[in-house]
């Protein structure tokens, strides 16, 4: 029954084609001796570590042996129920999620097993490009944006995990890209929501405010409105005494390329990750971000500016002007970056005084943690 088995598999969200995807992501070069293995039982050799390659056998095994060979009215050859399935797929992913791919796939009738046959449009696109971070040393989060008839733009997501000497696939779903609006002003972008790479904000313009350079460059820029309100809280900060100068906005998709290649040569990728976002993932894409300093931290982005009393009045007095300190102090497990407080982004202001009075971030505020 192989054209069965192809009506169901085209019917999964994550298939193959989306482990070939991977490979194109990360590079075509040969995977480096020294990181584990997947041998075709599903263990890991080596360090716990997750590549490109890992990853495409990993999810290829898993799918491959989800959908099996059945006779001729469905009825799978090799497994009489679905806890020996789920069973069987544990060498690949962890039981919760192995059964519930079994589940939707498969119904239990008289001791026997049968697939249940269905035929939907596939929503991944193999030529589009996914992201793979690492979240701790057992766990790694890979992300693809795509558009389809069928779900519109979305962001596909995985989870492996590093489980008893070998690499688990932990969970996979799919989610409106970026809270449904790349516009928005409460769009969420890091680690995992992101922009697609052609993104450019509408109506970007410059604030009339200082900056530590002179020159016309599209780091000036910023969405109207965020722009608007950061007219106003630089006024209002001047009345109070505190002089504030703008350092950085908007950041094209090849700019946050070239950022973070430069701070992954310097710091390695490991370390850069930490503190530079990866293109498509930056806040300045979206034109609602804007890094400020002072005279008193000689205009550095540094995290002692958050204890000069200019970096004081920006914490306790931005919410009112509709800006966050996206990446507070303590909040670094969430948020999935160091401490910045210099990096505002504006979120309206009913959102961001709730999220200062609150103390929470923004993945806090929209239930996406």
């Amino acid at each position: 029954m192989k054209s069965v088995r192809g009506i169901v598999l085209s019917s999964l969200l994550l298939l193959s084609g989306c482990a070939v995807a991977f490979s194109k992501n990360v590079g075509e070069s040969e995977q480096d001796s020294s990181l584990p293995v997947i041998a075709q039982d599903g263990e890991v050799v080596g360090i716990a570590e997750i590549s490109a390659t890992s990853v495409q056998e990993l999810v290829d095994q898993f799918y491959q042996n989800l959908v099996q060979e059945t006779d001729e009215y469905l009825v799978v050859k090799d497994f009489s129920s679905k806890e020996e399935l789920v069973n069987h797929l544990s060498k690949y992913a962890q039981r919760e999620f192995a059964e519930k791919q079994v589940n939707s796939l498969y119904e239990e009738e008289s001791g026997q097993l049968r697939l249940i046959a269905q035929e939907t449009k596939q929503p991944l696109q193999e030529t589009e490009e996914v992201t793979l971070n690492k979240i701790s040393d057992t766990e790694y989060v890979a992300t693809q944006g795509n558009e389809t008839d069928l779900l519109g733009v979305q962001t596909v997501e995985m989870v492996f995990v590093y489980e008893n000497n070998k690499w688990l696939i932990s969970d996979s779903k799919s989610y409106p890209d970026l809270a449904d609006d790349y516009m928005s002003t409460l769009a969420l972008i890091n680690k995992r929501y992101f922009l697609p790479s052609d993104y450019v904000p509408v109506e970007l313009v410059e604030p009339n405010v200082p900056f530590t350079f002179e020159e016309n460059l599209p780091k000036k820029l910023m969405v109207q409105e965020a722009a608007l309100a950061l007219e106003e809280l630089f006024s209002a900060a001047k009345k109070d005494g505190i002089d504030l100068l703008a350092v950085s906005g908007y950041r094209s998709y090849d700019d946050q390329t070239s950022i973070f290649a430069w701070n992954s040569n310097l710091h390695g990728e490991e370390e850069a990750n930490q503190f530079s976002a990866r293109p498509g993932h930056s806040e300045h894409q979206s034109g609602l971000a804007m890094d400020v300093s002072s005279k008193s931290v000689s205009y550095a982005l540094i995290e002692e500016f958050g204890e000069t009393m200019e970096g004081i009045w920006i914490a306790e007095h931005s919410a009112d002007y509709g800006f966050i300190i996206r990446y507070p102090e303590g909040k670094e497990e969430i948020t999935g970056y160091t401490y910045e407080p210099w990096h505002l982004r504006f979120v309206g202001k009913e959102a961001a005084k709730e999220i200062w009075r609150e103390e929470i971030t923004l993945e806090e505020y929209l239930g996406e943690m």
